[in-house]
């Protein structure tokens, strides 16, 4: 097919056309290869870079997460990348389309896990010096295997080591002074839980 612009002129008898000159675009088809993060909380709310190509600015741009009642408006960055901020889903693998003009979605996918939400309950121990360097047992729940997890100590983000669905391991980082300082997971580096230990 042609790939570009055409005129669109209407008639109501066959012969005599409107001369608006309204353009409709014929576009090459885009392709998804790729999400960044890859994975994030059921509650929706993680904003991903979903990379491909072919991708065209236009106000109908579309993620979608699944199926049709998990769509959300997305912002063209790129030729080759567009970001959206995934809808609250159940846990689960689904496929992650885009669509151009808010009808058609590509015929390639990436995959985007939901999983359930982390949630802290307990530190052990529950206090260390401000050079850092305490390990931290922290535990809860919904914790994944994944080199994306991190904890969160006050403002300062590391590494976290997974132990268990309910534990992981952390090294609390060097403060600048004394006090008390919220710590908080994520399991994919952005997106960290509202829930702290005490």
């Amino acid at each position: 097919g042609v790939v570009g612009a055409v005129t669109v002129e209407v008639s109501v008898n066959g012969a005599d056309y409107s001369g608006s000159r309204v353009t409709f675009v014929y576009q090459a088809g885009a392709s998804v290869s790729h999400v960044t993060p890859s994975t994030g909380p059921e509650q929706g709310g993680t904003k991903v870079v979903v990379s491909g190509s072919g991708f065209v600015a236009a106000r109908e741009l579309l993620c979608e997460f699944g199926s049709k009642q998990h769509r959300t408006a997305a912002s063209w960055l790129s030729s080759s990348a567009v970001s959206c901020t995934t809808p609250a889903h159940m846990p689960g693998d689904v496929a992650v389309r885009v669509s151009l003009n808010g009808q058609q979605f590509t015929n390639s996918s990436a995959v985007f896990a939901f999983h359930a939400n982390a949630m802290v309950s307990k530190l052990k121990p529950t206090l260390g010096s401000v050079a850092g360097a305490t390990r931290v047992a922290v535990f809860g729940s919904g914790f994944l295997n994944n080199t994306a997890a991190r904890c969160k100590f006050g403002s300062i983000t590391v590494a976290a080591n997974f132990l268990s669905e309910s534990e992981i391991m952390c090294i609390s980082p060097a403060q600048q002074a004394t006090g008390t300082v919220d710590v908080s997971v994520s399991n994919n580096g952005v997106d960290f839980t509202s829930t702290t230990a005490p």
